[in-house]
C-alpha cells in the first residue's frame, strides 16, 4: 500500500517570526509595488527551518504584502542594515529585510491575485 505525504500551505495573517539570537542570516525580499494584470502580486510568506510550506510551522508567516488585499501584518519596509542596492532604494518595489536562522532551510510562498505558487530555498547562510 503506497503512502503519500504533503505539506499544507495556509498560514494566518501573522508576520514571520525572526530568531532573536544565535547565528542568523539577513534576507531581503522585494516585489513590484504596482499591481496590474501581469504583476498582480499579493504577498510573500516565509517558513523558517522548513523544507516545505506548512501551516504547522510556528515561525512561519508574512514577510510582505499588499495591504489593500488584507495582508496587514507584514514586515513591509523593515530594514536591518543590509547593503543598499538599486532595488532596495527603488520606489517601484515593496521591500522587507528580516533575520532567519543561518544554515537552516527556509521555504517561501509567492502569491499572485489569481494563484499561489511556492519555491523552496535551502541552507540560507550568513
Amino acid at each position: 500500500m503506497p503512502v503519500l505525504s504533503a505539506c499544507g500551505s495556509i498560514k494566518g495573517n501573522v508576520s514571520v517570526k525572526e530568531p532573536p539570537e544565535g547565528t542568523r542570516a539577513k534576507i531581503r525580499v522585494a516585489m513590484p509595488s504596482q499591481s496590474n494584470l501581469t504583476h498582480a502580486y499579493r504577498g510573500i510568506r516565509a517558513y523558517p527551518n522548513a523544507a516545505c510550506i506548512s501551516k504547522e510551522n510556528p515561525n512561519g508567516g508574512m514577510i510582505m504584502g499588499n495591504a489593500a488585499v488584507g495582508f496587514e501584518k507584514t514586515l513591509n519596509g523593515k530594514k536591518i542594515g543590509m547593503v543598499k542596492t538599486q532595488v532596495s532604494e527603488s520606489k517601484n518595489f515593496i521591500k522587507a529585510e528580516f533575520y532567519a536562522a543561518a544554515n537552516q532551510p527556509i521555504a517561501f510562498s509567492f502569491y499572485k491575485t489569481s494563484n499561489a505558487s511556492s519555491v523552496t530555498q535551502n541552507n540560507i547562510t550568513t
